[in-house]
């Protein structure tokens, strides 16, 4: 089973935010939501337990819902944030995307829209919780490994270990092309490391070559 989803609900309609958590919750068994009444109330709770994500109206007392993904995004840039407002799409879209919303939906009438929520909340916190599993496996896999574009050939993410082989950072790796790097002259003998790791052979540190290899994601 799942772990539970935790959402934090900012709506200033009571009767509103007990109907979309009575229904959000009968379509999910997953979900658990709890509800604050105004943006400085959730950003207060956000300091003290991070959810897995927040639901957030757009019209509120004090504060847009814009303005709290902006103030969330400050400390929290990876956090699904997910509008959900009666405002029309056309309305919020450039200034959500900008701040960097996970999603928007439009309210509208009857249950439906509960249970398209539910699916949001769900998908957006399945690739927040799968990019971070691969962050940490890249992160803690002790081999080199490099992540290429197929199509382009190029650098698209790499852990701290390639990086440390080619004697650059990540940052500037990214967007490399990777047969390039390894036709570079490199009197440290990198050039040599790379190629044996490639072929699968021993590789820098001691560590075996094959799990640093041409495969992409």
């Amino acid at each position: 089973m799942s772990p539970p989803i935790h959402v934090l609900h900012v709506e200033d309609n009571p009767e509103f935010a007990s109907m979309t958590e009575t229904w959000v919750e009968r379509r999910s068994e997953a979900i658990r939501i709890t509800r604050e009444a105004s943006p400085t109330e959730a950003l207060d709770r956000l300091g003290d337990h991070q959810p897995d994500c927040i639901v957030s109206d757009y019209q509120m007392p004090g504060m847009t819902g814009v303005e709290l993904l902006s103030a969330v995004r400050e400390s929290h840039p990876d956090l699904p944030f997910i509008l959900f407002t009666s405002e029309s799409v056309e309305d919020v879209a450039d200034d959500a995307l900008a701040a960097g919303v996970t999603d928007y939906l439009q309210k509208d009438t009857g249950t439906e829209q509960y249970g398209l929520l539910a699916n949001r909340i769900e998908h957006a916190v399945a690739r927040r919780r799968a990019e971070t599993g691969y962050r940490q496996l890249l992160k803690t896999t002790p081999t080199p490994v490099v992540v290429v574009d197929p199509d382009a050939g190029t650098v698209v993410d790499t852990n701290d270990l390639f990086a440390d082989l080619v004697g650059e950072t990540r940052d500037e790796l990214l967007d490399t092309s990777l047969a390039e790097l390894l036709d570079e002259p490199a009197s440290d003998g990198i050039e040599a490391r790379l190629q044996a790791v490639a072929n699968g052979e021993s590789s820098h540190r001691g560590v075996a070559g094959r799990r640093f290899s041409g495969r992409c994601t």
